[in-house]
């Protein structure tokens, strides 16, 4: 009779694990046509999340807006967390996506989600939404590694997908892409969500967003008619019945080109500055900061004296790359602050003397082991011309890298796994700098492939998880 008590009580208290289901989805104005937002400062729409076990609400926000930025986003009057991303095109700096996402939210009515902008909206501009709402999703972390992708790198090009390297069987992916062009068509594994095309003034911008069963395709991919600049957003959405313990990205600045994460190419550049990156609040969380940088003839022996993040806290380096050829040296270089403060602020980074220019990104990470935070950092280099770099790194959890290369017009450089961020400064400037994450395992491969006459420089490092301590018996809800 015990026996069967216990039965019953593991039956009726235990949670409920349950796969990912379809999502259901929504958009401002209409999914298939409608007429984006070009004027205020907000963008609403309703949405409604269907009930059941363990629902999240997943929010991405295309645009194309030169100085408006998303300040936030709300799901019935409360705020979502986010932006988990923030990124640009490469070309006109215009062409963004944004990413919020709500575990937990209320279910079975319809509720407005309104989307904030810095400023006012005009006929030059507009801004759109979509959102996917899922149950049976894991409420610590409910999403994977998001990957990027932008006209850049590897120029235009006709066809726009993510690279995805942690999706596994069980989650859904979903995307968005945002062009330069009069149409977009949907990729043939995709189940369409919205599909925009010829608006904004002109007729020259295209929207699209999808979802795939990670079963069927770890990708969400589009296509556009002719070569132009574009942008790309794709998450994996991870079910609930992964309860794996895995560090999780809570912000990442991801441009192409822009204020927001680039040092000024010029010769008297002498500190470097994210403005507002934000540090959530959840626990064991690490800032880990990238410095790209070339530093020029005049200052070859220049450094990074130093990176502070919200004035009074010192990042502590953790490895990097330096490399020289014979106009200076090309450096990555990785600095980390363990538990940093919940808020949104600069990170500086002062040099010892003024360099030819660079790129700078951040991400913030939470479930971050505070003690073994780091594996080996390893790295790879070369002063002459190169097809491909190849830094081995170990971890149990993700692997992130940078590389950078002393600039020649024409050259290529292209990453293997999820982009994080890039900057081609294209014939006028010295520096290209890129970054990428994937999966961990006991060895990673950490590729960049293409053509480079200059020299290069590389480094790649695991960060590692705190340990699992199995499946949990309640699952706590992020704030």
């Amino acid at each position: 009779m015990r026996r069967l008590l216990t039965f019953i009580f593991l039956l009726c208290c235990y949670p409920a694990w349950a796969a990912l289901g379809t999502p259901d989805t929504s958009c401002s104005a209409a999914c298939s046509g409608g007429t984006p937002t070009i004027s205020g400062t907000t963008v609403t729409w309703s949405h409604t999340v269907t009930g059941g076990t363990h629902p999240a609400l997943f929010v991405i926000l295309p645009s194309v807006t030169s100085t408006q930025t998303v300040t936030g986003v709300t799901y019935n009057g409360v705020a979502m967390t986010g932006p988990v991303v923030d990124i640009r095109d490469n070309g006109s700096s215009e062409l963004r996506h944004y990413f919020f996402y709500m575990v937990n939210p209320p279910t079975g009515s319809a509720h407005n989600i309104v989307a904030t902008y810095s400023a006012t909206l005009d006929s030059g501009n507009f801004a759109a939404g979509v959102a996917f709402s899922f149950t049976g999703v894991n409420q610590t972390y409910p999403f994977r590694y998001p990957t990027v992708n932008w006209s850049g790198p590897q120029g235009t090009a006709t066809t726009m997908v993510g690279n995805i390297t942690d999706a596994v069987s069980g989650d859904y992916v979903i995307g968005s892409a945002v062009d330069h062009s009069s149409t977009i068509t949907q990729g043939g594994s995709n189940t369409a969500v919205a599909t925009w095309s010829a608006w904004n003034n002109g007729g020259n911008t295209s929207w699209a967003a999808a979802y795939v069963p990670a079963a069927t395709s770890t990708t969400v991919s589009f296509t556009q008619p002719t070569a132009q600049v574009y942008s790309v957003f794709e998450v994996a959405i991870r079910p609930d019945t992964d309860t794996t313990s895995i560090p999780f990205v809570d912000s990442m600045i991801g441009q192409g080109f822009g204020t927001e994460n680039t040092i000024p190419y010029h010769n008297a550049v002498t500190t470097a500055t994210i403005t507002s990156f934000p540090v959530g609040s959840c626990t064991n969380r690490d800032l880990f900061v990238e410095v790209e940088y070339w530093t020029g003839t005049t200052h070859s022996t220049a450094t990074v004296s130093g990176i502070t993040f919200n004035t009074t806290s010192n990042l502590t380096f953790v490895g990097g790359k330096r490399q020289s050829d014979s106009s200076g040296n090309v450096v990555v270089e990785f600095w980390s602050l363990k538990a940093p403060p919940n808020t949104s602020a600069s990170i500086v980074a002062t040099f010892s003397a003024s360099i030819g220019g660079g790129v700078m990104g951040a991400t913030s990470w939470c479930n971050v082991d505070q003690t073994n935070t780091f594996g080996t950092v390893a790295t790879a280099g070369s002063a002459g011309a190169a097809v491909s770099t190849t830094v081995v790194s170990t971890s149990t959890s993700y692997v992130i890298d940078g590389a950078t290369v002393d600039f020649t017009a024409g050259d290529k450089f292209l990453p293997t796994g999820a982009m994080i961020w890039d900057f081609n400064s294209g014939s006028t400037f010295d520096t290209y700098g890129m970054a990428q994450v994937k999966k961990g395992a006991t060895s990673v491969t950490m590729n960049y492939t293409g053509t480079t006459t200059d020299a290069f420089a590389s480094a790649g490092v695991g960060i590692n998880g705190v340990a699992a301590t199995g499946a949990p018996t309640t699952i706590p809800v992020v704030e």
